[in-house]
């Protein structure tokens, strides 16, 4: 049961990219019951670590305390289908998350790291040369559900193939996958992950002239000199499109009007976790808001939504201004995950997930992040 226990967070972020590969759907099913059943047990065991330690991760406590104040205070009268199931499994992932890294830190820290690119490569090498099928206006999947979910994998990879080298004495290989990889996120036509790539380049290489001149060359060979060759990367002009028109929330303006209609249905008490559009949002838009911090308000209702967000904000920037100088390479990456993520919350319902990779490996990352704070 130790051994689970120290790498039950990474079997639990192998299934949730299972979920999302298409080919490996059934398989992601089979992790996520049983390891959040091993998970419970766990956590039965370890409770002593997990209270012992738990005040370090600000965000994380945090957010298990809101949960269950706001369903006890508010939201026994706003009970969806999935909220006690939800509730229990975030839960359950956010506890393991402090358990593990307490558990095996220097693990987390680095070694995860290694194995996490390897999947990722071997995953988004297979999409490109199996699996890959142009879905609606031409863009990419790579054998994922969606282009969102290949653009985010390939840009998590790209980012890790930029700061870290997993094959060891062959730094040609990282950098051969590195391009891979951005090339995977411009044909995903994700604006999301394509600005991640540039947050990951300025993380790695910090912000000067040289950096910003040469980032505006390829950009202008992107939108100018390729297409007149008859190349097109649909990420670069759909982004680009979106710059010139002025609309920077990717066309899902209904979508935000839905989730504000329905935070000022309930300003202060909420309409309950894991709810579904009211009556009235459903006129508006019938989908949700891609939005994490508009879901977490049409969740909690504006104090505990707000108080949750401050948390996070607080956790942030106390980990940005630590560590934005530092030389170590994998910290560097667990930065960019935490900084590139809360800034992609703007556009995508990010961190409120459970069997979501871009979940896990936020709080994975914010965890370490937090652990050697302190360290």
């Amino acid at each position: 049961m130790a051994k689970i226990t120290n790498y039950w967070l990474f079997l639990f972020l192998l299934g949730n990219i299972c979920m999302q590969y298409q080919i490996l759907t059934p398989f992601g099913n089979l992790f996520f019951y049983p390891l959040l059943a091993l998970g419970v047990v766990s956590i039965a065991i370890n409770m002593n670590t997990l209270l012992a330690h738990l005040n370090k991760y600000k965000f994380i406590s945090a957010y298990i305390v809101i949960l269950w104040v706001y369903q006890f205070v508010f939201g026994l009268s706003h009970i969806h289908e999935g909220t006690w199931v939800y509730l229990i499994a975030k839960t359950t992932m956010l506890m393991m998350t402090v358990i593990a890294i307490e558990k095996t830190p220097e693990y987390y820290h680095s070694e995860f790291c290694k194995k996490f690119l390897l999947f990722c490569v071997v995953l988004i090498t297979a999409g490109l040369v199996f699996f890959d099928s142009a879905g609606v206006n031409g863009r990419h999947v790579f054998g994922f559900g969606n282009p969102n979910a290949a653009g985010h994998l390939a840009v998590l990879t790209f980012a890790g193939m930029l700061m870290i080298n997993p094959f060891v004495g062959k730094k040609w290989f990282s950098r051969g996958f590195m391009l891979v990889c951005l090339v995977a996120v411009l044909l995903t036509g994700s604006r999301s992950s394509a600005a991640m790539a540039v947050i990951a380049i300025f993380i790695r290489y910090g912000i000067n002239k040289k950096l910003i001149i040469a980032l505006g060359v390829c950009y202008m060979t992107a939108t100018l000199a390729l297409p007149s060759l008859g190349i097109h990367l649909i990420g670069i002009e759909r982004f680009t499109e979106s710059v010139e028109s002025g609309d920077l929330i990717s066309n899902r303006e209904s979508e935000r009007e839905a989730a504000i209609f329905m935070i000022n249905e309930n300003p202060i008490e909420g309409n309950g976790i894991m709810c579904p559009n009211s009556e009235g949002a459903n006129m508006i838009s019938e989908l949700g808001s891609h939005n994490t911090y508009l879901d977490w308000l049409k969740w909690f209702g504006i104090p505990l939504a707000s108080l949750l967000i401050l948390y996070l904000v607080i956790d942030v920037l106390q980990i940005f201004f630590r560590y934005w100088k530092t030389q170590d390479e994998y910290i560097k990456f667990h930065l960019f995950v935490v900084v590139s993520t809360v800034l992609d919350c703007f556009f995508e319902g990010y961190i409120w997930g459970v069997n979501e990779m871009s979940n896990t490996i936020f709080f994975t990352s914010l965890a370490v992040l937090c652990k050697r704070k302190k360290i």
